[in-house]
């Protein structure tokens, strides 16, 4: 049993640890790459072509005085791409206590419009992706070292589909987020590796901005549906991630976390 230190903020402390963000160089994975450094965490920002975006990441840490952090590209549904990042990130920062495994893309298309390769990029992205890279980390860094800590960002279209939106790609790579989640977590338990799904519900970013921007019919539909009337901004995320990244949450695995501002509630 661990005995939790007495100040219960020093639990949330990710102080000398390294974590690793996935599609870290906008949107959500950008806040909590900031978040994880402020939490006291070395960072390893992946990208995989938003370059310039990722070194500002980077950038604004150094700034900020932040423990040191390292832009790594790569594109996680590839096998070989994920052990070269994750090597970028041991060699520059050490090796990785948490792993967020945030990249994701979208396709919005009817199904019947829907091409076999559309279908394939999301769910690549999505359930390769973070299966590679949990598997990369926890094989190389975590396991060995008897713990760490996965967090996996789904989403609530694992859970509710969206009338209007044409998305089935979307809600079936997300779905597959969250039993891929449980899944690890019971695999891995005994070996001190911890694994949570983080379901945001609408953010404010790039990847919402052309079907739900302020002020279209998609935003104000989806608006009047969340009981708390607004979209989440990305940094309201940082607290929930650092929870379920750091010793806080360390009696707790294979759940998941859903952070929508009373969405799925109604």
């Amino acid at each position: 049993m661990v005995d939790a230190p007495r100040d219960p903020g020093a639990l949330f402390s990710m102080e000398g640890r390294v974590a690793l963000v996935t599609g870290a160089s906008l949107g959500i994975g950008r806040a909590l790459a900031l978040g994880l450094s402020a939490a006291g965490a070395s960072v390893g920002v992946n990208y995989r072509t938003h370059e310039a975006e990722a070194k500002a990441v980077v950038d604004e840490i150094a700034a900020a005085g932040g423990p040191p952090a390292v832009a790594v590209k790569g594109d996680v549904s590839r096998a070989e791409e994920v052990e070269e990042l994750v090597d970028r990130v041991v060699e520059s920062l050490g090796p990785i206590d948490a792993l967020v495994a945030n990249a994701g893309i979208n396709t919005r298309r009817p199904a019947l419009e829907l091409t076999l390769e559309d279908w394939h990029r999301v769910l690549a992205v999505h359930i390769d992706g973070a299966f590679l890279c949990a598997r990369a980390v926890a094989g190389r860094c975590m396991i060995p070292r008897g713990g760490g800590s996965i967090v996996v960002v789904a989403s609530i279209s694992s859970f509710a589909a969206h009338r209007g939106v044409h998305q089935s790609a979307y809600h079936a790579a997300n779905g597959g987020l969250v039993m891929l989640a449980r899944g690890l977590a019971v695999e891995w338990a005994d070996v001190g590796v911890r694994v949570n799904a983080l379901c945001p519900g609408f953010v404010a970013t790039p990847l919402l901005a052309d079907d739900f921007a302020p002020g279209s019919t998609g935003y104000e539909t989806a608006v009047e549906a969340i009981p708390m009337r607004r979209f989440a901004q990305p940094e309201e995320l940082v607290g929930p991630t650092v929870f379920l990244a750091s010793d806080a949450s360390g009696y707790m695995t294979g759940q998941t976390l859903v952070v929508d501002g009373g969405y799925l509630s109604l």
